[in-house]
């Protein structure tokens, strides 16, 4: 069995790692790009001549915060963290131990985690802060019923699905100017920044401005497509199902966590608040739920011809009933093809 790496892949700088213990501990530094593939393929960038590995087995995704995820591709043989086998995408921290077969390797941070970045301000007990207050759009999206298909699904093909409905919602969410910021087991967040310095008549600070909401939408509707595909291509108990919840308002953003362990994040009311606004698609009946603030920019790009319909439902965690408007994906896509198409909006 033999793995290749480029010949720069040396130590000696912050960020993250491999300790190739299959092969001598040879290093493998994890910068310069987001995507690492590894597989037999010659088009992967850790190939491992193995017959048992897949030609696209699994990817180390860095984020732009630092984190690193690995994510299998739902290869035949799995791929394995801390000899437990990985079926949606997991986060590494320093020390842990990865395995394709007989590959094998350790994960590692050098100093101070490439999460925290150069700008990082530690506190003096050594942990990071958040550091900005960013006006944004948070979407949340999350497979319906994923614990009666778990169960139903063998290991080999669950690891096959989730594999390929990842890769495929991170190249899609990419395609619309974000990124998958966090995964959450079945769900996934991602974040789109807005200029605080529009302002418009229905909202002071940029809460009324339109010129980019369309992004966390048209990510969705898109994600739902990808959903549509898998129906497809694979034999399932039931369809996939996936509901979104999209928020916009002021959150904290930044590295938290500590030295070792940094951890990108926004946190605050609005990041909470996506999460319920996905929880209750299922209460409403709706594909896709949308909060306040996002259905005022919402309204502000494309006026009164918009399929959302206002709901009162009590938020878990809140005190008393919030206002949502809820639509489905087939209207979503009826409104999204009446736009132009909308331009990059700014990010962090």
């Amino acid at each position: 069995m033999v793995a290749s790496f480029p010949e720069e892949a040396l130590p000696g700088m912050n960020g993250s790692y491999l300790i190739i213990t299959s092969q001598d501990n040879r290093p493998f530094p994890l910068t310069g790009k987001q995507h690492w593939i590894i597989g037999r393929g010659s088009s992967a960038d850790i190939v491992i001549d193995n017959p048992v590995i897949s030609r696209r087995h699994a990817m180390l995704q860095v984020m732009e915060s630092g984190e690193v995820f690995l994510v299998d591709f739902g290869s035949r043989n799995g791929s394995f963290l801390n000899g437990f086998r990985v079926s949606v995408p997991v986060k590494l921290h320093d020390g842990d131990r990865v395995a394709f077969n007989e590959w094998s390797a350790e994960f590692h941070t050098i100093g101070a985690s490439a999460a925290a970045g150069p700008q990082s301000v530690y506190t003096a007990g050594g942990t990071l802060p958040l550091q900005q207050r960013r006006l944004l759009s948070v979407l949340v999206m999350d497979i319906r019923d994923f614990t009666v298909l778990s169960r139903s699904l063998g290991e080999q093909v669950l690891s096959r699905l989730m594999g390929s409905f990842f890769a495929r919602a991170d190249a899609v969410i990419r395609n619309h100017f974000s990124r998958i910021d966090k995964y959450i087991g079945d769900a996934l967040m991602a974040l789109w920044f807005h200029d605080e310095h529009e302002t418009t008549a229905a909202g002071a600070g940029g809460a009324g401005a339109g010129a980019d909401i369309l992004h966390p939408l048209a990510a969705a509707l898109a994600v739902h497509q990808v959903i549509l595909e898998l129906n497809n291509e694979f034999t399932l108990p039931l369809p996939l199902r996936i509901g979104s919840g999209v928020n916009t308002g002021y959150a904290m953003v930044g590295n938290t966590g500590t030295r070792e362990r940094a951890d990108f994040t926004a946190l605050g009311d609005t990041v909470n608040a996506a999460f319920r606004l996905e929880s209750v698609t299922k209460t409403v009946g709706c594909d896709v739920v949308i909060g306040q603030q996002t259905y005022q920019r919402l309204f502000h790009r494309v006026g009164a011809a918009h399929p959302f319909i206002p709901h009162r439902v009590q938020l878990k965690g809140y005190e008393g009933d919030t206002a949502v408007f809820g639509c489905s994906y087939a209207e979503l896509e009826t409104l999204l093809k009446q736009q132009p198409a909308p331009m990059r909006s700014p990010r962090v």
